[in-house]
């Protein structure tokens, strides 16, 4: 297990063990529905590298099957009464193309956005994968484009109008103008179409739509993520791709090989945010220790 720290917990320490207890929610229901999740991103890179996050990362991410994520989807009565599952199908403003566990009477929100209770919460994101067949450069570069700028106008109609400056705030209205004469529904059916053209199609391969690495990166066989394998994640067991070292090396490279002042970015970046712990205020300066055992993470195997 990570050695425990000692030292107070900071926010952004207690934002990442807010995440590990929605992990942990994940790791139970997916459990109980016989599906499989897979951790990956920084999470991924975090428990290989870190045992754990990555010390500047304020997020969690996990994937699924596009047939596991819907089995999830239909099943949002067996999470605990204190997380939220936001998607499409239980909130009309959600904002993404992906599913994301919220917890519940928190808040981390982009300064100047709409607060819409419930769905504004920490959170850890849940990505589909799709089923996708080879395509040319181009035309995952289209692809790419395209749906990406749908969840703009999505966003955009939801209540993300403002970007991290006043710049790209301007720029952002301007380039979402057309939202205004599309229905919500008419973007969320293109939106569809597009990452799931292939659902029906006989193939070993997989992509996610809604990762910032582009289609190309995220074009992966699917024996590269089952049978899941297993990796340790902050004291903790949790699923991952059956080949780790070929996903993060197809993502990131050297994946080794640390960046620089990404503290520094994180906290500055965090400045951007209205951030509520709720009724977790109280554990902010308390040890790590007694943390852990608060959010009934403590794990002494």
């Amino acid at each position: 297990m990570k050695e425990l720290q000692s030292k107070p917990v900071n926010e952004l320490r207690l934002i990442q063990l807010l995440q590990l207890k929605l992990l942990v929610e994940i790791k139970n229901t997916t459990a109980k529905l016989g599906v499989n999740y897979f951790l990956i991103a920084g999470s991924l890179l975090g428990s290989i590298r870190h045992g754990g996050f990555i010390p500047w990362d304020s997020d969690a991410d996990i994937a699924m099957l596009r047939k596991d994520y819907k089995k999830l989807i239909a099943n949002i009565d067996l999470l605990g009464e204190e997380y939220f599952l936001q998607c499409d199908e239980s909130d009309e403003t959600n904002k993404t193309g992906f599913a994301k566990l919220r917890l519940r009477n928190t808040l981390f929100i982009e300064s100047g956005n709409k607060d819409e209770g419930i769905s504004n919460g920490f959170y850890i994101d849940i990505f589909p994968l799709d089923k996708y067949i080879h395509r040319s450069r181009f035309i995952n570069l289209i692809n790419h484009y395209v749906y990406r700028y749908l969840i703009r106008l999505k966003a955009f109609k939801n209540g993300k109008v403002h970007s991290s400056t006043k710049l790209r705030s301007i720029i952002s209205y301007i380039i979402c103008l057309p939202s205004f004469l599309i229905s919500l529904k008419k973007i969320k059916e293109f939106q569809n179409k597009i990452s799931q053209k292939y659902t029906d199609i006989n193939t070993n391969y997989t992509n996610n739509f809604n990762s910032k690495y582009g289609l190309e990166k995220q074009f992966i066989p699917l024996d590269m993520y089952i049978p899941p394998s297993l990796t340790e994640f902050e004291g903790h067991k949790f699923k991952a791709p059956n080949k780790i070292d070929s996903w993060l090396k197809r993502i990131y490279g050297e994946y080794n090989s640390l960046p620089k002042k990404q503290l520094e970015f994180t906290n500055n970046l965090m400045k951007n945010y209205t951030i509520d712990f709720g009724k977790y205020s109280y554990l902010i300066g308390k040890p790590e220790l007694f943390v852990l055992q608060e959010l009934e993470l403590y794990n002494d195997d």
